[in-house]
């Protein structure tokens, strides 16, 4: 059985709306710029923002400070970025996803729309991936698993509407199976949580998970997208 149900997360870098900044296109910042990153460390958001960080710095010519400020799904560091003054010096990095869940989760009010402005970084894709010492080698077989003990099956994620979180949701929505949902304060260590044996499976992003399965200590079992996914060092790994 394949579930090819396409799942891609679009990261951007997020820009604190401010007075008019953003609309002088020959502003140039005279200090550091923070971007705030509101997952932990090693995690999707994190890695992607690092990398881009660096290409900006060349471009800008002013240092780059990046600040992990993980807690209640990404939205403690979003709520400092929006807090924080004005002045096109503090940033911060996530899907344009959470910003539209956080008001209707309680966790934060917030306007796309009115607080933000917003750049594209790079687009990213879960994976379903177990703990290499499970029986699980096929999809088919992780999902009788499921099936056969409802709300037992450990699953790691880096919390409510993160795209682990939005990527075993989906499967429950199109299969009825149910799951026991563990949350962590970012993508790294939900993975970790699974390569430890905390939890039997995680659905967070390849860039997350792509070290542990090129060393064995994750076993993907299918991508949550239309096509196959070829991860370097490893192969492909189907849908």
């Amino acid at each position: 059985m394949k579930f090819a149900r396409t799942s891609l997360v679009v990261f951007l870098l997020i820009c604190v709306a401010t007075s008019g900044v953003f609309a002088q296109a020959t502003w140039k910042p005279n200090k550091p710029i923070t971007i705030i990153v509101p997952w932990g460390a090693g995690g999707s958001t994190d890695q992607i923002t690092r990398i881009t960080a660096g290409e900006l710095e060349a471009v800008l010519g002013t240092k780059i400070v990046i600040v992990n400020q993980p807690g209640a799904s990404g939205s403690v560091g979003t709520k400092n970025a929006l807090e924080a003054p004005r002045d096109g010096y503090t940033w911060t990095a996530g899907a344009a996803a959470d910003l539209a869940t956080y008001p209707v989760l309680g966790f934060l009010d917030t306007s796309i729309k009115n607080d933000w402005h917003i750049f594209l970084s790079v687009a990213n894709v879960s994976v379903i991936s177990v703990n290499a010492r499970t029986p699980y080698t096929t999809f088919d077989q992780l999902l009788a698993a499921f099936k056969k003990d409802p709300g037992k099956v450990t699953v790691a994620t880096a919390g409510l509407s993160s795209a682990g979180h939005i990527g075993i949701e989906l499967i429950k929505k199109y299969t009825g199976i149910d799951y026991k949902h563990v949350t962590y304060d970012g993508g790294n260590p939900a993975v970790i949580a699974t390569v430890s044996g905390e939890t039997q499976l995680t659905t967070q992003l390849a860039v997350e998970q792509a070290d542990m399965i090129r060393g064995k200590k994750l076993r993907p079992l299918a991508v949550l997208s239309d096509k196959p996914l070829k991860l370097d060092g490893y192969g492909e790994i189907s849908p």
